[in-house]
C-alpha cells in the first residue's frame, strides 16, 4: 500500500481509498439479503497424529539418505551397509501418542461476501463522473460491493446527482466504531503487529472509521475474531478477514 493510498484509506473516503488487485465480473448477491455474510469457519488443517507421522517420515527419509550416502565412503562394505540402510529406511511411522482427532494446526476460511451489484454499479458510475482518474475503479467497486452495507448505494447516487458534492441531502453513514482497536489489541496480545510495518494505531483507527460503513454481519465477524481465545485462530481469522477492510484483495 503506497503512502498516499494508505493515508486516504485511513480517512475512510468514498474515493481514493486503497486500490486492490482483481476485479472482473464478480457474482451478484441474492437481492433478498444484500448485506449477507457467511461466518468464517475454523477447520483442522493437520491433526497431531498427522503432524507426528509427517515429522517421523521426514526424519526417516533423512536417516535413510544419510545411511546410503555413508555406504559410498572408502573401505565400507557396501553390501552390508546397504542391508543396514534398508532396515533404517523401512521403519514404521504408524504409532501416535495423541487422540486421532486432536488438532495441531487450525485453518480459518472466510468466503468473500457476495457482491452487492447495486453498490458495485453505482461506485463505477460515481468514479466515472466524480473521480475519472481513480486507479482501478473495478477493484474499488468490488471492495465496496462486498464489504459495505447496502444503503451506501443511495449515498453514492446522491453524491453523483449533486455534482459529486457532499450536500445536506446526502445522508452519510456517520459514527466511529471500536472493532479496529479490538482486533489490533488481540493481535498485539498474541505478540503480533496488527498489519506489517504500518503503525498499529493507524490501522486500528482506520478500521474504526470504516466500521459504520461495513455490513453489520461483517463487523460482527471482525468482532468475533477479536475475541478468539486461541492465538493461532485469532491470527488466522484476522488474516482471512483483511480483504474486508482493504488490507488484502478479495480476488486471488
Amino acid at each position: 500500500m503506497s503512502r498516499k493510498a494508505h493515508g486516504l484509506w485511513l480517512a475512510g473516503l468514498v474515493i481514493f481509498a486503497t486500490s486492490c488487485s482483481g476485479g472482473g465480473d464478480p457474482e451478484a448477491t441474492d437481492s433478498g439479503n444484500p448485506d449477507g455474510v457467511a461466518p468464517y469457519q475454523v477447520t483442522c488443517a493437520e491433526t497431531v497424529c498427522e503432524q507426528q507421522t509427517r515429522s517421523c517420515g521426514d526424519a526417516r527419509e533423512a536417516r535413510c539418505h544419510d545411511c546410503f550416502h555413508s555406504c559410498l565412503s572408502p573401505g565400507v562394505d557396501s553390501a552390508s551397509c546397504a542391508a543396514t540402510c534398508r532396515s533404517v529406511c523401512s521403519g514404521s511411522c504408524a504409532e501416535c501418542s495423541a487422540p486421532s482427532d486432536q488438532c495441531a494446526t487450525a485453518d480459518v476460511k472466510f468466503e468473500p461476501p457476495l457482491l452487492d451489484a447495486e453498490i458495485y454499479e453505482r461506485t463505477i458510475a460515481y468514479l466515472a463522473q466524480c473521480a475519472p482518474d481513480a486507479a482501478d475503479p473495478e477493484s474499488l467497486a468490488e471492495l465496496y460491493g462486498r464489504s459495505f452495507r447496502h444503503e451506501y448505494a443511495d449515498f453514492l447516487e446522491c453524491r453523483r446527482n449533486n455534482d459529486c458534492q457532499l450536500t445536506p441531502a446526502c445522508h452519510a453513514i456517520k459514527g466511529k466504531g471500536t472493532v479496529g482497536d479490538a482486533i489490533c489489541a488481540r493481535q498485539n496480545a498474541c505478540g503480533e503487529p496488527c498489519f506489517g510495518a504500518i503503525d498499529d494505531e493507524e490501522i486500528a483507527s482506520g478500521i474504526d472509521e470504516w466500521e459504520p460503513l461495513l455490513r453489520p454481519a461483517l463487523a460482527a465477524e471482525l468482532r468475533r475474531c477479536s475475541r478468539e481465545p486461541d492465538c493461532e485462530i485469532a491470527e488466522g481469522c484476522w488474516k482471512a478477514l483483511q480483504p474486508a477492510v482493504a488490507l488484502a484483495s478479495y480476488s486471488p
